[in-house]
């Protein structure tokens, strides 16, 4: 099961104390890594090209599974802390021995989408989570 670690800061969770760090457990449907590279190409008139390599940058595009009502305010916090810019842990394998990324946000806000269950009300409902981060 993937995972984030983090400081709480901001919309607490019920029983959860700011300035604590939390691990949450997450099941994803999409954890799409991408890299781009920093590079610059100039060309002679001769035809060689020389390239100068600055680096790169590596994103997830995050999706949670579909999650019950009970668990949001977990999610909710989770993403409002971190938007901060906030460095924090994730690890996008299943592997609990895998390779811990720091990562931060790198997004403009997280979308949580609800799937109604029922006319029962937001009990059943069940929630999706999607957001981006950055590798730092």
């Amino acid at each position: 099961m993937s995972y984030v670690t983090y400081e709480a800061r901001r919309s607490l969770a019920p029983g959860h104390v700011a300035g604590v760090i939390y691990t949450l457990p997450l099941i994803l449907t999409r954890a799409d890594r991408q890299q781009s590279d920093d590079v610059k190409r100039q060309r002679s008139l001769s035809g060689r090209t020389e390239t100068l390599y600055f680096g790169s940058v590596i994103v997830w595009d995050v999706a949670v599974a579909p999650v019950p009502h009970a668990l949001v305010p977990l999610y909710r916090e989770f993403l409002d802390s971190t938007a901060d810019g906030q460095t924090f842990q994730f690890n996008a394998d299943s592997n609990l021995e895998a390779d811990e990324f720091d990562v931060i946000r790198d997004d403009e806000g997280y979308s949580d989408q609800r799937a109604i269950q029922s006319t029962a009300g937001t009990r059943n409902d069940r929630f999706t989570f999607n957001f981006r981060l950055r590798e730092v």
